[in-house]
């Protein structure tokens, strides 16, 4: 698997110090995941774009295409969204929307959250970039506690997220992208994805059973308990109890 960074409007960033910005986001994330991918990423960045996305569709060669949204030489930034995007990729994303795509959107938040916190000790050890500010580790981090620390992203301490998404989850299936919905479900599964890194490569086996769209999120854990090794299911049953 290899990195292209196709020409486009990136700033002042050079595309080596993007390359490794990428790079070192994959290397990170695939000590969880397991084994790399096989095919290639091309990865271009238009701020014009509202979001940041991984296209359906994907080349000749099976090659991913991510588009990128960043503005400036905010490398939190283009942590954030690629962080997310590749969550997508490891997941076996998929071209039609089910009653659970939610789910998987906010995995893809709880992706950036962990992957931006980890990749703050990174640079709190050592630079990326040599060529960055010293202390941008400490930059990374402020974002990203920003980010987790967002009102919006958190229920208050007397609301308990069962009953939240009992309330919220009809919504749910037919609003996946509600970004703060979603950081509310990332938030839930923050500190158990810290606790039991094993996760990760258990959600690389997720949506590759027969597929049907209008399953719950209940039907889709089951379907992916079924597929797991059985010396992996009792962690993965550690994530499925926080939705019961």
């Amino acid at each position: 698997m290899s990195i292209i960074i196709l020409d486009s409007d990136w700033g002042n960033i050079p595309t080596s110090d993007i390359h490794c910005l990428i790079n070192s986001a994959i290397d990170l994330m695939d000590s969880f995941y397991g084994k790399p991918i096989r095919y290639n990423i091309e990865i271009s960045n238009n701020p014009n774009i509202n979001s940041p996305m991984v296209y359906h569709n994907r080349g000749l060669s099976g090659q991913y295409y991510v588009n990128l949204t960043i503005q400036g030489s905010y490398y939190s930034q283009l942590y954030y969204q690629f962080f997310h995007e590749y969550c997508h990729i490891r997941t076996n994303y998929l071209t039609i929307d089910t009653k659970y795509s939610w789910f998987e959107e906010s995995l893809c938040e709880l992706t950036s959250m962990f992957g931006v916190k980890k990749m703050a000790s990174v640079w709190k050890k050592s630079k990326v970039l040599p060529n960055a500010v010293n202390n941008y580790g400490y930059v990374i981090e402020k974002y990203i506690q920003k980010v987790i620390n967002n009102p919006k992203k958190n229920l208050s301490k007397q609301q308990l997220f069962k009953i939240w998404l009992d309330e919220n989850i009809e919504y749910l299936e037919l609003e996946r992208y509600d970004r703060d919905k979603n950081g509310i479900v990332a938030n839930q599964l923050l500190s158990l994805f810290e606790r039991e890194p094993t996760l990760w490569e258990l959600m690389t086996y997720w949506n590759k059973w027969e597929i049907n769209h209008n399953d719950s999120i209940y039907e889709a854990f089951d379907k992916w308990l079924s597929i797991l090794p059985e010396e992996k299911k009792a962690v993965a049953q550690k994530l499925i109890n926080v939705f019961l």
